[in-house]
């Protein structure tokens, strides 16, 4: 059975028109099914980023993110991903 998520040797440049700023390097990373895993760690060390590609939000700039054994290559129905501020319209509701 493949793994439910895995990451390998992944890194994500934010590169603007200014300055490239590396945020992930060489995250490797494999959840098997069943386990429960929690990201930890100060402000802006990459915890959103490192979801945000994982859910195929931001595409890594090296590696790869596998779900299910097979390549996520954009964001895909099968990732749920609730970000910490929720950015719904002020007239829409969760439900």
């Amino acid at each position: 059975m493949p793994s439910v998520v895995e990451l390998k040797n992944l890194d994500l440049v934010y590169v603007t028109d200014r300055e490239a700023v590396l945020a992930l390097q060489g995250m490797n990373l494999t959840v098997e099914p069943g386990e429960f895993i929690s990201l930890v760690g100060p402000s802006g060390c990459g915890k959103t980023t490192l979801l945000s590609v994982m859910a195929g939000l931001l595409s890594p700039s090296r590696g790869e993110v596998l779900l299910h054994g097979k390549p996520v290559t954009g964001p895909t129905p099968q990732v749920g991903y609730m970000l910490q501020q929720d950015y719904l319209f002020p007239w829409r509701t969760i439900l």
